[in-house]
């Protein structure tokens, strides 16, 4: 999961094809559901896409994550960034 993890970050955040990080980082969802960080990058994608939707999927599944309310603040800075987008 990490390998995937890894090289969507190169591809989203050096070759720029986001759609491609988008399905790298899905991988390593699938195969590591319990890692928050890969949900945090893959919703950092969907909000870049204005993919909202599926980026607040994301997020609810980041504050159902244990322990309770350790996620939060990502939470919530990928909610301002939705807010904000750059």
């Amino acid at each position: 999961a990490e390998v995937f993890n890894i090289q969507a970050d190169y591809v989203f955040n050096v070759l720029q094809q986001p759609e491609t990080a988008l399905y790298l980082w899905q991988q390593a969802i699938a195969l590591k559901p319990g890692e928050p960080q890969y949900r945090i990058n893959r919703a950092r994608v969907l909000i870049a896409l204005g993919r909202n939707e599926g980026a607040r999927r994301d997020i609810a599944a980041l504050r159902a994550m244990e322990p309770a309310g350790a996620n939060e603040s990502a939470a919530r800075a990928l909610e301002a960034r939705m807010e904000h987008p750059r």
